[in-house]
């Protein structure tokens, strides 16, 4: 089996990063298009606020990742083209 490189551990540990975030997203916002909204009798909207907050916030975590994996992996191979 052959040993990961440190830049290739990093890539797999952003990955996940990266897919834990987007899941998040997705669930948290599939959350907070399915449940709904109601205004209370003293005339208050009661909706799932923080479902729609942390599913942006996830959203764009996940993309902020994914443009480091690439930066990460261009550079790397272009380092490594220079090398051979």
């Amino acid at each position: 089996m052959a040993k990961l490189t440190i830049v290739g551990r990093m890539l797999r540990y952003l990955l996940a990063q990266g897919a834990f975030f987007g899941l998040a997203s997705v669930l948290l916002l599939g959350y907070y298009g399915v449940s709904g909204q109601s205004v209370d009798e003293d005339g208050l909207l009661v909706e799932e606020f923080w479902a729609l907050a942390l599913g942006v916030f996830s959203f764009f975590c996940a993309a902020i990742t994914g443009v480091v994996i690439g930066v990460i992996y261009l550079l790397h191979q272009k380092r490594s083209r220079s090398a051979d």
